[in-house]
């Protein structure tokens, strides 16, 4: 038993300083560690929950021709006016693709930049065989 003492005491002599280094470092960093779960406990936000979105609208429009052939939209005042390719929002035929007449651009109807043109500025393609022939390009954004 003498033996034993005698070595661990020549073994602390030796390492002493480390030792208590070591220690020291373990303490510290459990408290450290116990503090900072505490602290992370009061910030605790609720769980991200991710969702299916629903499905996407899909834009329609009603085209109606007078006598001429020309198509014409419906001002607030209900006047016609006679322009070329303006489409009337309806429930009739859908719109697979969107483009503006000032663009060369088109875009699904779901995109952002679809939802920024302008009612009157709005042209319609039902394919993008359609809106080829008609000299746009799909856009690279959406």
């Amino acid at each position: 038993m003498k033996r034993l003492w005698r070595k661990t005491r020549v073994f602390w002599e030796e390492h002493e300083l480390r030792i208590v280094t070591m220690v020291g470092f373990l303490v510290i960093g459990a408290l450290s560690f116990f503090l900072g779960s505490l602290h992370g406990q009061q910030w605790q936000q609720k769980p991200l929950v991710i969702t299916r979105a629903e499905a996407p609208p899909q834009i329609v429009i009603e085209t109606t021709s007078d006598s001429g052939g020309a198509i014409a939209g419906v001002t607030q005042d209900n006047s016609k006016i006679s322009t070329e390719n303006k489409p009337v929002l309806n429930s009739d035929q859908s719109c697979m693709y969107v483009g503006s007449k000032n663009s060369n651009k088109y875009y699904p109807p779901t995109c952002s930049f679809a939802k920024r043109v302008k009612p009157e500025n709005l042209r319609c393609f039902t394919s993008d065989e359609d809106a080829i022939k008609k000299g746009y390009v799909r856009s690279k954004g959406c």
